[in-house]
């Protein structure tokens, strides 16, 4: 929420200045804008930045700071910046009546005091660096591992309370955390990486299970892309799915649609997909036998198609499939035994994994 403040002298209306850009722990050509922002709102977000990282309760803006720049700009750092962890969501923007296009003053409010936040940012930051100086290879291979490191560290936090730490320090640092705590440490972990990445926000599921949620983009080896890190970490199967990573803005359209005022770069490219790196976006019965012949081989497989119908069909007949492979497979090649099997139906996604059945 906002609370506005009314003050009643005259403004004298002049043009915002042009500032340096903010001193972030990360380069900002990292910093990937998700909401456009004009010349004015850059402006004002490079001269809030450092304030609010000195937690000032009072922040006086320059004459000519039209109100809905700073409102567009508070919006961008407490969502887009994951350093600013303890900037509240909320704050009073003050204008003069007789010019009430024109910011004056921004109150922020903080989840804790300077020297607090500076001990938590230094931890913060700390955490995420020794997280990614650690991954090498491309930048693909480095934003999948930073991404799996990311669920291997953190939990959904499925309690009701409202006390969840929902930010990149509930992510990396306590490690119970829910969308928007995931989306923030991906973030800041590719930033860190010198991957360009952003927050997206909208509403997720299908149906009538929809609900607000947090998700990323990333520009990952020059290709625009989607991933949903929280949807991945399927914490109650004790795996992550990947069903969520490196999505087209078609792909992910089937269950999530971001809120009005983003805007994105077009995602119609899948090298970074994680299946289809792999090998394993299947388009047809052959890719399925060879992507089954690796379940058996290897004792788990995530599996992408990109025709409905086979999914369905293999969805509702898996075992009459691991059944055909069997039967014209190599020796020593065949599976037998038990298995598990979860799938995602909007993402046509399905996981198969060996279960050990105990003896009696």
């Amino acid at each position: 929420m906002r609370r506005v403040m009314a003050g009643l002298l005259m403004l004298l209306l002049m043009p915002v200045c042009a500032m340096a850009a903010p001193d972030t722990p990360y380069a900002p050509e990292t910093v990937l804008q998700t909401e456009p922002l004009s010349d004015g709102a850059l402006a004002a977000l490079e001269g809030l930045y450092p304030a609010i990282r000195r937690c000032e309760e009072q922040i006086e803006l320059p004459e000519g700071t039209r109100y809905d720049d700073v409102s567009a700009a508070m919006s961008c750092l407490s969502r887009n910046y994951p350093e600013l962890f303890h900037l509240r969501n909320e704050w009073a923007i003050g204008y003069f009546q007789d010019a009430p296009a024109y910011a004056t003053v921004v109150k922020p409010a903080y989840t804790m005091s300077y020297w607090e936040y500076e001990s938590v940012l230094s931890r913060l930051l700390e955490t995420a660096r020794n997280m990614a100086v650690v991954v090498s290879g491309s930048q693909a291979d480095r934003a999948e591992t930073l991404h799996d490191l990311l669920c291997e560290r953190a939990s959904y936090d499925r309690s009701e309370t409202l006390d969840a730490d929902n930010t990149a320090v509930g992510a990396l640092l306590v490690g119970v955390t829910r969308c928007e705590g995931y989306a923030q440490a991906l973030s800041l972990l590719y930033r860190l990486s010198g991957i360009p990445c952003g927050v997206v926000t909208g509403d997720a599921g299908t149906g009538l299970d929809v609900s607000r949620h947090a998700w990323n983009a990333a520009v990952i080896d020059g290709t625009p892309t989607l991933i949903d890190a929280t949807w991945n970490d399927q914490e109650g199967n004790g795996c992550v799915t990947h069903w969520y990573y490196g999505l087209t803005d078609a792909m992910m359209a089937a269950d999530h649609v971001p809120d009005p005022e983003f805007s994105l770069p077009v995602m119609n490219v899948i090298t970074v997909n994680w299946h289809a790196r792999r090998g394993l976006l299947v388009t047809d019965s052959a890719g399925l036998y060879a992507a089954i012949r690796r379940f058996a081989l290897e004792g788990e497989i995530s599996i992408r198609f990109a025709d409905s119908a086979l999914y369905a069909d293999f969805i509702s007949r898996t075992n009459d499939w691991l059944n055909d492979y069997n039967a014209m497979s190599a020796p020593g090649e065949a599976f037998y035994g038990s298995f598990g099997v979860i799938f995602a139906d909007e993402q046509l996604c399905a996981m198969l994994a060996a279960v050990e059945v105990e003896g009696p």
